[in-house]
């Protein structure tokens, strides 16, 4: 939802020359599913349906013995936050997605209110849509694509996808389609990072929090948020702290890239000396350690107090990782006690790698 899938849907239908349809049974705040009943009398000639399924057991049945095409959009979700309170405003208040009865009471708020409660209250539906559709990715097939590729070149994004349906594309057809002005269109700014301006600080912060502290790794849509790496927004955090380090900073493999702490494998072990005072919880907490990361070659990251083991107790910190091209996190408890006044090693893009390149682009320590 507010991710331009109206407008995707309209196009296809008339390059297609196939019927849009919407079948469900109400458009407010039902979670929408699909229904053979609904759908069978539109069977046997081309169709496009528009609507914001979730894989579940009896979708995913439904499409598979239809032998339906299914094309998943997604979008950042800082800009999702700002174009849902355009939407509620402008359109309809009423949807699947977080509750809202008094409109006017709803605009009547703060616009940074609003940001926040759409961040505390719909974000969390976002992340079960995106979840149930990652799980999928093995299990049914389906295109992926990116609102942001749709907002930055309309014709190369519909090109793209017409490929990936199995079809030549007709240039003359679709760059007449893109060019008229169809009703109802529904594509409402077109613009890529609005949310970088319209968030504030704090709210960016909340929706930063609710990704990398979420249990599952959610690394991939913190990454993709308009704001990261824009200013080095690691100042202050731990990533400042690493590289602050003397130690670190003679070792002379560690360098602030635009998007985090960037580090150069050539074979030999590497570590961050990370000072025990960033690490200890405070008193009757427990604390875990968050890294978000990526990089072209496999290894064991390893925290270790350093000049000993075995390390934090009798149990050691050691996480493996695979490279696969997506950002990652690998997170270590902290829950065995750390001491302030002593110095850990934290081993990255090591232990037995080829060479290559790693990047740790965020660092965060939760507390509970």
């Amino acid at each position: 939802m507010k991710s331009g899938s109206t407008f995707i849907a309209k196009v296809l239908a008339l390059y297609f020359g196939a019927e849009r349809i919407e079948p469900v049974p109400y458009w407010g705040r039902l979670e929408q599913n699909l229904h053979e009943h609904l759908i069978a009398p539109h069977l046997g000639s081309g169709l496009v349906i528009q609507m914001h399924v979730k894989p579940h057991v009896p979708n995913a049945e439904l499409i598979r013995r239809l032998g339906m095409q299914v094309v998943w959009v997604w979008r950042n979700l800082g800009d999702v936050i700002v174009s849902f309170d355009d939407h509620i405003a402008q359109e309809d208040y009423r949807n699947p997605v977080c509750y809202v009865d008094d409109r006017e009471r709803y605009l009547a708020l703060p616009v940074q209110h609003r940001y926040r409660y759409l961040i505390e209250q719909a974000v969390p539906w976002y992340i079960g849509f995106y979840l149930s559709w990652r799980r999928a990715r093995g299990e049914l097939p389906f295109i992926e694509t990116h609102y942001e590729d749709l907002a930055e070149d309309q014709h190369g994004y519909f090109a793209r996808l017409i490929r990936a349906l199995g079809s030549e594309v007709d240039e003359a057809r679709l760059r007449g389609i893109l060019a008229t002005k169809l009703p109802g269109m529904r594509f409402n700014r077109g613009v890529n990072g609005r949310s970088a301006e319209a968030l504030s600080a704090d709210n960016q912060r909340l929706l930063d929090t609710t990704l990398l502290g979420h249990f599952e790794d959610l690394s991939a849509l913190w990454l993709e948020l308009p704001w990261r790496g824009a200013g080095l927004r690691a100042q202050g955090s731990f990533l400042a702290e690493l590289a602050r380090c003397s130690w670190n900073q003679a070792a002379g493999k560690v360098a602030f890239s635009s998007s985090g702490l960037r580090v150069e494998v050539r074979g030999e072990d590497f570590y961050f000396v990370v000072p025990g005072r960033v690490l200890a919880p405070a008193a009757g907490k427990t604390a875990r350690l968050r890294l978000v990361v990526r990089g072209d070659t496999g290894c064991r990251f390893r925290l270790a107090q350093r000049g000993g083991l075995p390390i934090f107790g009798r149990r050691v910190r050691e996480r493996v990782f695979r490279p696969t091209g997506e950002v990652q996190t690998v997170e270590f408890g902290l829950e065995d006690g750390v001491a302030e006044d002593a110095a850990y090693t934290l081993g990255c893009f090591q232990g037995g790698a080829r060479p290559g390149t790693g990047e740790i682009l965020e660092a965060v320590k939760y507390e509970g």
